[in-house]
């Protein structure tokens, strides 16, 4: 699975002692390093010679969750030199060869020209920092109304986590109360470092701070914008209309004085008038246009300057799981800094993602859904992870229907709508949870009072 999050490649305990890079399997579980290196590995047409350091892990963790035979971890290491570019529409990830900026070349510019053909339209630039062993991290802000904005925060960037996470302590720190916001509680989030229980909140606001070239159709074209003169063309062309000026006055003028031959005073003024509108005409045009020049060098210089300006990318109504989770200390020691919680898939869903990490920029462009569910939270409330060949339910929402029929974690699903549990995958499993409020649902589940089967009404949780 590709894992922004981690920082290394992650291989499961058992293949690691297979592959012959680890020796035993650690006790509870524990991520450990590998004592020996894998001689070549290969994602796609990109091989890598030496892959090391490698982590070792409980992979049976993301398999329940994702019932899937994931085997590891694709971490930061194995593609730091390249940007990748992930398009959740087509389901498709692409490395593309990246090289860091010059120490006189922004870093923004240089991402721009690698990353122009894949970002897309109405992409903007996410700039981040690299810590710890390979963490993404980004600055973020909640905004709950126009006058009520937290300070900004430090988020990690992690495409292996389903949906964006807060740490609760976090917001306390942050003196952002989410009481207010709209919550569904009594589910568990699975992790290396535990099982906490969580809830699913709707954030009013989430803002990651961005940029975006002064040029819009530039910055969506992905090409550099149509520039005015550069300053040398610039101030040649000033001079020459300065050199000009004269000249034309004085040609105007003296033709007019050989070709009149006034006769009379009044012909010789009418004359003399002439040439005096003919002289401030000339000015004026002239002034003009050394006007419009010198315009030009001020916006190009203002350009040259701040050639990018602040914009936020921003979700409404954002779903994340808020939790309390060792989780943070972990990451926040790793990355040296406080960490406040991930960024993940329900929030990168939106956009076509760019990841280039030598200039270390994060590129967003605004994308289609890749997966609608409009009625992801309207269901019984129950939230199922695969058990070898069983389903259990590992969380029951807080005042759900399938709270009020007495369903308790642990109890083993035998089917849901006729579809047997034990040969149905986890994700048909739980969209078929998923319907119009006030439908209902049959599910068959056994626990501590036998086996019942339960007609359940949909309800909209969230």
């Amino acid at each position: 699975m590709l894992d922004t999050g981690a920082g290394f490649l992650a291989i499961d305990d058992s293949l690691a002692m297979w592959l012959g890079i680890a020796d035993s399997i650690p006790f509870g579980g524990t991520p450990s390093l590998a004592p020996r290196a894998l001689k070549r590995f290969q994602i796609g047409d990109h091989s890598i010679d030496f892959v090391q350091p490698i982590m070792t892990i409980d992979a049976d963790v993301i398999r329940r969750v994702t019932d899937r035979p994931v085997l590891g971890l694709l971490g930061q290491r194995l593609y730091q030199d390249r940007a990748l570019v992930l398009d959740y529409v087509a389901r498709r990830v692409t490395m593309v060869p990246s090289a860091g900026h010059d120490a006189g070349s922004p870093a923004l510019e240089a991402s721009r020209v690698v990353a122009s053909s894949f970002y897309g339209v109405g992409a903007r630039a996410i700039p981040f920092r690299l810590a710890g062993d390979g963490k993404i991290l980004v600055t973020a802000r909640i905004v709950v109304s126009r006058f009520a904005r937290s300070k900004p925060f430090t988020l990690v960037l992690d495409t292996g986590a389903t949906k964006s996470t807060l740490f609760r302590s976090s917001l306390e720190e942050l003196r952002v109360d989410p009481k207010s916001w709209n919550a569904i509680c009594g589910i568990t989030l699975p992790t290396l470092f535990g099982t906490p229980s969580a809830c699913v909140v709707r954030v009013p606001r989430l803002e990651l701070e961005g940029f975006v070239p002064h040029s819009a159709a530039a910055a969506e074209a992905g090409t550099p914008r149509e520039t005015p003169p550069s300053n040398a063309s610039t101030a040649h062309a000033s001079k020459t209309t300065r050199r000009m000026r004269p000249a034309v006055s004085a040609t105007l003028g003296g033709n007019a004085s050989a070709n009149a031959n006034p006769a009379t005073p009044v012909a010789k003024a009418q004359e003399d008038s002439a040439n005096a509108v003919s002289d401030e005409s000339s000015r004026t045009a002239a002034d003009s246009a050394e006007l419009r020049t010198k315009n030009a060098q001020d916006a190009d210089r203002r350009t040259a300057k701040e050639p990018w300006r602040a914009e936020t990318v921003a979700i409404r109504d954002h779903d994340a799981i808020l939790m309390d989770s060792p989780l943070q200390a972990v990451l926040s020691q790793i990355a040296g800094e406080s960490v406040h919680g991930l960024i993940g898939y329900s929030f990168l869903k939106a956009f076509r993602v760019t990841i280039d990490y030598p200039n270390r920029v994060l590129w967003l462009a605004p994308a289609a859904d890749p997966d609608p569910r409009p009625f992801e939270y309207s269901t019984p409330g129950l939230q199922l992870e695969r058990r070898g060949t069983e389903v259990r339910v590992t969380g029951v929402v807080e005042d759900s229907p399938a709270a009020a029929e007495g369903i308790s974690v642990g109890d083993r699903v035998v089917s849901i709508d006729g579809r047997q549990a034990a040969s149905t995958d986890l994700t048909t499993l739980g969209r078929a949870l998923e319907g119009e409020p006030g439908s209902h649902i049959e599910i068959v589940v056994e626990g501590t009072k036998g086996v019942r089967t339960l007609k359940l009404q949909r309800r909209k949780l969230l």
